[in-house]
């Protein structure tokens, strides 16, 4: 699976715009790992409504999936609960 890494942890409107114009990705699955102090900012250029406005500094068991076949892109956030103490 190519990795790519062009895009610095502040240029997350530059990636967002290229994700969503570039018919490379219409119709295809991606993952994208980032900054976490960036995603909620990141989510929103990606046109997701209802993103909480920040994201906790002690935050790393998250995964966000934004949805795209629908009217408007939909957002569900899965606790992955892979370790002791990770939240339900």
């Amino acid at each position: 699976m190519p990795i790519d890494t062009r895009f610095e942890n502040s240029q997350f409107k530059d990636l967002a715009r290229e994700l969503l114009t570039d018919p490379r990705y219409q119709g295809t699955q991606i993952v994208i790992c980032w900054h976490h102090g960036e995603i909620p900012d990141f989510a929103k250029a990606l046109n997701v409504d209802d993103v909480p406005d920040k994201w906790g500094d002690d935050v790393f068991d998250r995964i966000w999936q934004i949805d795209y076949n629908l009217d408007h892109p939909k957002l569900t956030k899965i606790h992955q609960k892979l370790l002791f103490g990770d939240a339900d």
